[in-house]
């Protein structure tokens, strides 16, 4: 491989890189908040659905950084999604599959989020 194929294999897999960056993809995120919002109104958990929907809202506006920091923002203090889903009457599958989702949603939220992306988005949607 000569000089110039190397250099310009690395620029490839840089702005390959920077392009995951600025725009990864989300589809298991919003698949998780779709099945978790569906869960939840089936079961008379409308507090969370409402504020899950909001999540999904802000993704389907291409604010992906923003939805995710706010699904994360249910995950702490006291009151929250942790501490509060009951799933009152459902079936014991149907609980054990809520407990799935939030933590998988929680998981999922923990690896895509990122500050700097956050900052992109912000950015990127103020321009005039």
């Amino acid at each position: 491989m000569s000089n110039q194929e190397h250099i310009t294999l690395q620029q490839n897999k840089l702005l390959s890189g920077i392009r995951d960056f600025i725009s990864p993809d989300y589809p298991e995120y919003q698949v998780l908040l779709e099945e978790l919002i569906e869960l939840l109104r089936n079961n008379n958990e409308e507090h969370w659905a409402n504020y899950f929907s909001k999540s999904l809202g802000l993704l389907y506006r291409d604010r992906p950084q923003k939805s995710i920091a706010h699904s994360l923002n249910a995950y702490g203090g006291m009151g929250s999604f942790n501490d509060s889903l009951c799933l009152k009457g459902a079936s014991s599958k149907t609980k054990k599959r809520g407990f799935q989702l939030r933590h998988y949603l929680w998981s999922e939220c923990r690896s895509k989020h990122n500050y700097f992306r956050y900052l992109f988005d912000t950015l990127r949607k103020n321009k005039p």
